[in-house]
């Protein structure tokens, strides 16, 4: 007779479905906030464990638990038109497809995990689930984080609000952008300094637009005088070496006529060269 913890259950499956999430994500370059995707994750969990213990036939576990994918991922990224949700449902669903193979190729012959309904189990220790999902993360960063997985160019409508001026523009998600801020978490989106100078007026939009001849460090001071808005620097890495960059966060930032909160504004002082009219760059 096999125990089942249900802590253990529900760990597991939290775990494993936050990194689904974070993959479909990145997969699909559909941005969202990491506490959307742990919603997501602890519903799914939630459904997992109730499923499990359901006394049902392999068929209809299977279908429920195509069921339970779909209402976590409808929870970790919102509701969304029909076709991106299929996508991202489509997407999450492969993955755990792909993961059940996996578990029943590393457990053949060995009791120590296994599926029932659709749902995993594994008699494993929360040190080993917790180093396994860390592990894994980073290596999903390590492969995905640089834009290879992008399946195709996603655009997207931003609006930027200061007091009562406005900037809009298309911007890129690109999932080899993995600017953060250390401080507050938040992601940070790369824009031209020269339309994001039209939120000011006056000598904080002539600071802004000189950008591309001057020193961050030199406009800093300068910027902090003259603006209410309050800029910093962040070191940033690229192929050419480590730079620092101005960062500032507008009082609304809108995607896709969607308020935001998770983002801040980086400034690049030349012009990106994206194509299809993109002046930024949104990491996923």
């Amino acid at each position: 007779m096999r125990v089942v913890y249900v802590d253990t259950l529900f760990f597991l499956n939290l775990s494993v479905d936050y990194l689904l999430l974070l993959l479909t994500a990145r997969l699909t370059g559909e941005y969202r906030s990491r506490g959307w995707l742990a919603l997501g994750a602890a519903v799914g969990a939630v459904l997992a464990v109730m499923l499990y213990f359901l006394p049902t036939s392999f068929g209809l576990g299977v279908l429920l638990r195509g069921g339970t994918c779909a209402v976590t991922v409808l929870t970790a990224f919102g509701l969304r038109p029909v076709k991106r949700l299929a996508h991202l449902c489509g997407t999450f669903l492969l993955l755990t497809l792909v993961l059940a193979g996996a578990v029943f190729a590393v457990t053949a012959g060995n009791t120590g995990g296994f599926l029932r309904n659709g749902v995993l189990y594994a008699d494993i220790s929360c040190t080993v689930m917790l180093v396994g999902f860390t592990v894994t993360y980073l290596l999903s960063g390590m492969i995905l984080g640089k834009g290879r997985a992008q399946p195709g160019r996603v655009w997207r409508d931003v609006r930027l609000d200061n007091d009562v001026r406005e900037v809009r523009f298309r911007a890129l998600c690109d999932s080899g952008n993995l600017l953060r801020d250390p401080i507050s978490g938040r992601r940070v989106m790369l824009v031209h300094s020269g339309v994001v100078a039209d939120l000011f007026e006056g000598p904080g939009k002539a600071l802004l637009q000189s950008l591309a001849d001057r020193q961050p460090e030199e406009l800093l001071q300068q910027l902090r005088r003259c603006c209410k808005t309050a800029f910093w620097l962040l070191p940033v890495h690229t192929v050419s070496g480590e730079r620092m960059i101005l960062v500032f966060r507008p009082e609304r930032i809108w995607i896709d006529g969607k308020p935001v909160g998770e983002y801040l504004v980086g400034l690049s002082p030349t012009t990106l060269d994206i194509g299809e009219d993109c002046q930024g760059l949104i990491g996923v």
